[in-house]
């Protein structure tokens, strides 16, 4: 992580981006548990880990921005993604709980839910394959996520939706 020194002697948090993602495709039936519990580890346990990292220095200097990046298919049924999805949806639980219990404290904590991006994300997938569905649209860049994400810090927004005909 990384913490800067402001002119005063303290410890500084700068925004905290928490951009994990592990995706297994298979249908649930062909889940492997082990699989399954690498992708939880991964996009739901690490965020949480490195937000408990960042809050002692955020809470000293009473302020900060937290975005955990999510998944647009948290908010969708689709065969073939659940344990992916179930993992982006955990994440969105997680955010907004701790949106809550941090503002008072001068925290914010935001969400992102980016639909299909051009990344190499598919072609590292734990198990399964990209669903044919997802190829018919265009995927959204990588930058035009990370400015929503720069708006979220900036604005304090609880959520925004990136994809790429938003």
């Amino acid at each position: 992580m990384v913490f800067g020194r402001h002119t005063d002697g303290q410890l500084r948090s700068p925004p905290l981006v928490n951009n994990a993602g592990l995706g297994p495709h298979p249908p649930l039936d062909q889940v492997d548990p082990a699989d399954f519990r690498a992708v939880l580890e991964l996009n739901t346990v690490a965020p949480l880990v490195v937000m408990q990292a960042v809050l002692p220095v955020m809470r000293a200097q009473r302020s900060g921005a937290i975005v955990n990046v999510s998944s647009a298919t948290a908010r969708m049924v689709l065969p073939g993604i659940g344990a992916y999805a179930s993992s982006k949806a955990a994440v969105d639980m997680l955010s907004a709980v701790a949106r809550r219990e941090l503002a008072p404290e001068g925290i914010t904590v935001s969400t992102v839910h980016p639909s299909l991006t051009a990344t190499e994300f598919h072609q590292h997938l734990r198990a399964g394959q990209i669903l044919p569905a997802a190829t018919r649209r265009p995927a959204d860049r990588a930058d035009h996520v990370a400015a929503v994400i720069l708006e979220l810090i900036r604005t304090g927004e609880a959520e925004a939706t990136s994809t790429a005909d938003a």
